[in-house]
């Protein structure tokens, strides 16, 4: 494992173990680097927030109690990191709170 996938590796652990996120998968690394990770971090009213990490980079969203996209920010791990450490907890008035259209969606 390269120095690069360590480094990756902690910083997303102290992330997890700092914000109330439960890892589904632990992180996991191959001799190129972080291949992938998937973490939820629940909010008491039934809101959802998911990070996924892949060898590519990462994706975060945040779904209403009923499964509607709120919020969704893809790149690189650690600007989707630094993007989920200023997302506001739900309730907050900052926080979003309007559904988003997901890309699966179909409209006029």
């Amino acid at each position: 494992m390269t120095t690069d996938a360590q480094k990756l590796i902690a910083e997303l652990d102290q992330f997890m173990s700092d914000g109330g996120w439960e890892a589904m998968t632990p992180p996991v690394a191959c001799g190129q680097g972080l291949t992938h990770a998937f973490a939820l971090r629940p909010h008491s009213d039934g809101t959802i927030d998911v990070l996924v990490v892949h060898a590519v980079g990462a994706i975060a969203r945040r779904e209403s109690p009923t499964g509607q996209l709120l919020w969704s920010c893809p790149g690189r791990l650690g600007d989707v990191l630094q993007a989920l450490r200023k997302l506001p907890d739900p309730g907050h008035p900052d926080a979003p709170s309007d559904p988003m259209r997901d890309r699966g969606e179909e409209g006029p």
